[in-house]
C-alpha cells in the first residue's frame, strides 16, 4: 500500500491530520518533505510582536461578511 498522509510532528511523534486505516504496530516508511509554511524572516521578538498587532488591527478593520464561506481545517490545508 502506498498513500500520501499529511501529518504534524508533535512531541516527538507524527500525528496524521486525517484518520488512517493502518493497524496499530504496523511498520511504515515515512518520507519527510519541506513544510508548506515559510519560517518568519523577522527574528526580533519586539518587531514580530508589532507586526502581529498590526495584522490583528487590519483584520478587525476588514472582518469577514456573515455570508462568507467557512472552511474546515482540512479544506484550508488541502493541496490543489
Amino acid at each position: 500500500m502506498s498513500a500520501r498522509i499529511d501529518a504534524v510532528f508533535e512531541g516527538g511523534v507524527f500525528r496524521p491530520l486525517e484518520p488512517v486505516n493502518i493497524p496499530d504496530g504496523e511498520y511504515v516508511a515515512i518520507t519527510i518533505s519541506e513544510p508548506l509554511t515559510t519560517p518568519p524572516s523577522v527574528i526580533d521578538a519586539t518587531e514580530r510582536q508589532r507586526l502581529l498587532q498590526e495584522l490583528v488591527r487590519e483584520m478587525k478593520q476588514h472582518p469577514l461578511s456573515e455570508d462568507a464561506q467557512r472552511l474546515s481545517r482540512e479544506q484550508l490545508h488541502e493541496r490543489r
